[in-house]
């Protein structure tokens, strides 16, 4: 009988780490491309201008890493994808606005237009005053940002 429980014992640990190992597995095969994680960002629906700034000598490479560089300290980006002119931004942030907890998540979309020299900073609608102000503000210290950093 002991050896009955012992052959037991290993086989549920042997099938216990087989699937623990086959999960492992699951969740590293899981790797979004960048347009899948725009399509999840759903970057159709950033459609509210919420600051606009005409900049000279704009270059998405330097705006990148402008916004990468924790100049702007009232939100944290926590990823940037980039496509065509324009710069998607996953940020944390607070609301109200500079209250210091980032525990909040959007996404922006910081967009050049060529042949004006304007980027415009669209976001999502929203119908919180609280949000909107929020989503304001930080579109104004980016264009802000952008426009001490390229003159």
């Amino acid at each position: 009988m002991p050896g009955l429980i012992s052959s037991i014992i290993k086989t549920a640990t042997f099938l216990d780490e087989a699937y623990a190992e086959a999960r492992e597995g699951e969740f590293d095969s899981i790797v979004l491309t960048k347009e899948e994680i725009l399509r999840n960002m759903n970057i159709d629906e950033l459609t509210i201008c919420y600051a606009t700034s005409r900049i000279q000598n704009y270059t998405i490479r330097k705006a990148q890493l402008v916004l990468l560089s924790d100049q702007i300290k009232s939100f944290q980006v926590s990823e940037i994808i980039v496509q065509h002119q324009c710069i998607y931004l996953k940020i944390k942030h607070s609301i109200p606005f500079n209250s210091g907890a980032f525990d909040f998540g959007s996404v922006l979309a910081v967009n050049f237009v060529e042949p004006n020299e304007n980027v415009i900073v669209y976001g999502y609608p929203t119908r919180h005053e609280n949000e909107r102000v929020a989503f304001s503000n930080i579109a104004n210290e980016i264009t802000a940002e952008l426009f001490k950093s390229f003159t």
